[in-house]
């Protein structure tokens, strides 16, 4: 709860781990870029037991939600499966770093990470990639405390992005 009622915004609570991002986008490729989700946890589960990470259904729903919330990977609840996006394809059949990268500023530039994104339930208008890079540029460096105070800011007091740096 927040000062003005909930909070509508949610970010992904789960760690960035690059080969557990690029595991599940991979085995979506292999198969053809679509499959149901009962077969895609049993994939990503075998590897993240290989990983010695938690292989329980809720584990590896927390680790493949980056690919989600960067628009990658789709989840169609109600069918039950998993899908690579076109971004997603272009990620996996990408040979360089330097392309990966590219594609994930084009995702960026075109996709919600609030309102109606497949990885979380956010029902914010705050974009909080965005507020990151936004920060970085006008700050040229910050801490996790910082950008939680910037989000804090524009979601719950309701102040512009400028309002909420000064504040700082």
């Amino acid at each position: 709860m927040g000062r003005k009622g909930n909070i509508s915004l949610v970010l992904p609570k789960n760690s960035g781990d690059l080969f557990f991002f690029e595991s599940s986008i991979s085995i979506l490729h292999k198969n053809g870029g679509q499959m149901d989700s009962d077969i895609f946890y049993k994939r990503i589960g075998s590897i993240l037991s290989q990983n010695k990470a938690g292989i329980d259904k809720t584990s590896i729903i927390h680790k493949t939600v980056l690919p989600r919330y960067f628009g990658l990977i789709f989840l169609d609840k109600p069918n039950s499966s998993y899908s690579l996006t076109n971004f997603g394809f272009d990620y996996a059949q990408s040979k360089s770093r330097q392309k990966k990268i590219d594609i994930i500023f084009d995702v960026l530039s075109t996709s919600s990470f609030g309102r109606n994104n497949n990885g979380v339930n956010s029902n914010s208008d705050v974009e909080p990639p965005l507020v990151f890079l936004k920060m970085l540029i006008k700050k040229k460096s910050i801490s996790i405390f910082h950008f939680g105070c910037v989000l804090f800011y524009l979601e719950v007091l309701g102040l512009s992005f400028e309002e909420s740096l000064k504040k700082l």
